[in-house]
């Protein structure tokens, strides 16, 4: 949970990390006290060449080869970040977040 973020408007990049690649989930964004997400995307933790990859699938769709989601023009000021893992080896989390300001 994000509280108190004192932008108007931002974007919320979260970075991704896995003991073994090959795990899969999503990750959403919602106001909080929300019934649902504001935004979401599905992942599959990837071994990406040593390269950042954004994640750009939807819940559902099949996703690959990536290690990190943007969720673009947020406004509220209290936020929470969900990952659900749905399969795969080994473990996935959260290894960084950072808040990009917007005009």
């Amino acid at each position: 949970m994000l509280k108190g973020v004192p932008y108007p408007k931002y974007d919320v990049v979260v970075i991704l990390g896995a003991g073994i690649h090959n795990v899969q989930g999503e990750v959403s964004i919602a106001p909080l006290g929300a019934d649902k997400p504001s935004d979401a995307y599905s992942f599959d933790y990837g071994w990406t060449g040593g390269k950042h990859a954004v994640a750009t699938t939807r819940p559902g769709e099949a996703a690959k080869n990536m290690n990190y989601v943007v969720f673009k023009d947020a406004t509220a000021q209290d936020v929470v970040i969900e990952m659900t893992w749905r399969g795969g080896k080994g473990w996935t989390g959260l290894a960084a977040l950072q808040i990009v300001p917007r005009q």
